[in-house]
């Protein structure tokens, strides 16, 4: 239009403008309109489009201090703020924003962000005296996580829960771990050979290892055998719970 109208173009500079579309004229010296002379040179300003600017990273800052940050970056911010339930930021802190931090967009662009509520919260079932599958299905259902572990106990039917943590009708995050403790029934141990030691010696293995003896006597007439153990019930190597009894019969002079 200006080699039309007999004019030249002097210097170009570019700028950015959030009205006038990218490569079109924003201003001219002389202004347009302007009566000048033929052949007069006219410096032109054109646009660049919008001007664009990085997203701030406000990620983990409380609410108000995200919004400020934003609008002093030349954002808006979307009033409908998502709030949503998020264990990785503390209540009330912003755990995510469209578009995200680091892009870079026009000034002016609205930024919706998303605020945390905190770990969500739920009551721990009690689950002892469940059976494994029972309890963890308690567990697993109310949206917890659940770690099984085995131990011996002498009053528990083996495979029900005799212990859990945390402990039930407590507050936990929703997704947590509760540990359940499963007995795998009475503690069993393996019967020492008895046979050749002497009564004393018997009876102190077998009291170390959680067994009850009992004593019975038994006619020997060979002297080097008096005092010491000629059989055992049960037999060793045999498994048996902790707190059984083992029969030793312990020979004696006729």
């Amino acid at each position: 239009a200006l080699l039309d109208a007999g004019l030249t173009v002097g210097t170009e500079t570019s700028a950015p403008d959030a009205t006038v579309p990218k490569d079109q004229v924003i201003s001219s010296d002389p202004a347009s309109g302007t009566s000048v002379k033929r052949g007069q040179s006219v410096d032109l300003v054109v646009s660049s489009g919008p001007e664009l600017v990085v997203v701030p990273d406000v990620l983990g800052s409380d609410e108000a201090s995200a919004v400020l940050t934003l609008q002093q970056a030349g954002f808006e911010v979307d009033p409908m703020i998502s709030r949503e339930y998020n264990p990785d930021y503390k209540s009330g802190t912003v755990f995510k924003t469209d578009p995200a931090p680091g892009t870079s967009d026009p000034k002016g662009t609205k930024i919706k962000i998303w605020v945390s509520q905190g770990a969500e919260m739920a009551t721990v079932p009690s689950v002892s005296g469940k059976t494994e599958a029972d309890a963890t299905d308690a567990l697993n259902t109310a949206g917890f996580d659940v770690k099984v572990l085995k131990r011996a106990d002498a009053t528990a039917a083996k495979g029900t829960v005799i212990d859990q943590k945390p402990a039930g009708a407590t507050q936990a995050e929703k997704g947590s771990r509760v540990t359940i403790y499963v007995s795998t029934g009475p503690e069993q141990v393996t019967v020492p050979p008895l046979t050749g030691l002497t009564q004393a010696e018997a009876v102190a293995k077998l009291q170390a290892l959680g067994l009850v003896e009992s004593v019975q006597q038994l006619n020997d007439p060979d002297p080097t055998h008096t005092g010491k153990v000629e059989d055992q019930d049960p037999p060793a190597a045999t498994k048996v719970n902790k707190g059984a009894t083992v029969t030793i019969w312990v020979a004696k002079l006729p």
